[in-house]
């Protein structure tokens, strides 16, 4: 039921919010309901239990601060309940039995959505007669970072899979069809983040391709519409952006900010009245970094917490990612570890693990990366009893 749950979120991200968070709730209710049916496990001392331990801890950590957060700010049943809620996913999906024919059906699932989703949106769009993205279901940026992170499926399976010659050309087919999607979105960050995540993929796993991949990159950039070029170029001329502004605003307020934070409205009570007259556009909607607005929203504890966890997960992804270069048989493993560190990335100049769809992406594959690190050896994963699906360390 799980394995489903999750498939249904995958299918869900890109079309709706409302759909995303009733697939994560039932993920959530669902794992609150088979935990009587999970029992620890002998080996409490190996090192992959220490790192589930550390990884559960830092959690609590963190959930516990925002908890402390809200409650302090009055926003624990408004705009903060989903930050609260959605860290479940985390925990569910980490300690949940799970094959790697699971993750490979969930991520096709996402695969075929997403593809879906970016046509039908390109139909619109061009029988509009568009010169930038004007519908969009989830949102522009939102939609731009769940297809980047669409991308970074495909270059990963193409990249590492080495099993079935006809695999990896379909999904390189839907690859580039997924990369045209993207750089037609215009949005700097999610291209540069594949950009630099590919090319680490196949500088890892194919080096032959570097240059392929490279001339690749520079034909999309040429012909993606003249909006990304020119943002592009103001950004690289070193022309003032309303985020450094955010930033530099944001960073004066860290050694003010409370032990547990001002809430989840701590943008609107920070920033002063004099910023408002130093943005070239118009105020961003947030701090657009994931550190910073965990810092001044939840406190530095909670900041800390959910630091180490980031931390974990990409130890967790870049010891994956290593291992699979030359096992094309676990292929699959390196997925989620290159989402989550390519959704960290997005969260430094952006907003992820704070909103409704990045943030239930964001929990559930930092949950898949942790599981390999967390359950490498015997004894470090929970044992699932009569009545749960059985679960070998080797699948992942």
């Amino acid at each position: 039921m799980h394995v489903w749950l999750l498939t249904v979120l995958a299918g869900a991200v890109h079309w709706s919010t409302a759909a995303a968070e009733l697939a994560a709730a039932a993920i959530i209710v669902r794992f609150a309901f088979s935990l009587r049916h999970v029992e620890p496990t002998a080996g409490a001392r190996t090192r992959a239990a220490c790192r589930l331990r550390l990884a559960l801890l830092l959690w609590g950590v963190y959930v516990l601060s925002v908890c402390i957060s809200l409650v302090s700010s009055g926003e624990l049943f408004t705009s903060g309940a989903g930050t609260l809620w959605r860290p479940l996913l985390f925990l569910a999906i980490l300690l949940t039995p799970m094959s790697v024919q699971d993750l490979i059906r969930a991520g096709s699932v996402y695969l075929i959505s997403g593809l879906a989703a970016g046509v039908t949106l390109l139909l619109i769009n061009v029988a509009a007669g568009y010169q930038s993205p004007a519908i969009v279901f989830t949102g522009l940026t939102t939609f731009a970072d769940l297809t980047a992170l669409l991308v970074i499926i495909t270059v990963a399976t193409v990249a590492f899979h080495r099993t079935s010659p006809h695999l990896p050309v379909g999904i390189a087919a839907a690859g580039m069809l997924s990369m045209v999607i993207l750089f037609w979105t215009a949005a700097r960050a999610p291209v540069a983040i594949i950009v630099i995540a590919g090319g680490i993929m196949i500088a890892v796993s194919r080096p032959r391709l570097l240059v392929l991949w490279g001339i690749l990159m520079g034909s999309l950039f040429i012909l993606a519409p003249p909006g990304l070029r020119a943002r592009t170029a103001w950004v690289m001329r070193g022309n003032p952006i309303d985020r450094y502004i955010v930033w530099e605003e944001g960073g004066r307020h860290l050694t003010d900010v409370p032990l547990f934070g001002s809430g989840p409205n701590s943008y609107a009570l920070t920033l002063s009245p004099a910023a408002l007259n130093r943005f070239v556009n118009r105020p961003p909607a947030s701090w657009h970094n994931d550190f910073l607005q965990t810092a001044l929203d939840y406190g530095p504890v909670a900041a800390t917490a959910w630091g180490g966890l980031v931390l974990l997960s990409a130890v967790a992804a870049c010891r994956v990612v290593w291992a699979c270069r030359r096992d094309g048989r676990r292929f699959a493993r390196a997925i989620p570890g290159m989402a989550c560190l390519s959704l960290t990335a997005l969260g430094l100049v952006g907003s992820v693990v704070t909103t409704a769809i990045l943030g239930s992406v964001y929990w559930t594959v930092m949950g898949l990366a942790l599981r390999e690190w967390t359950s490498s050896d015997s004894g470090s994963h929970p044992t699932p009893t009569r009545g749960t699906p059985s679960y070998r360390t080797e699948d992942l």
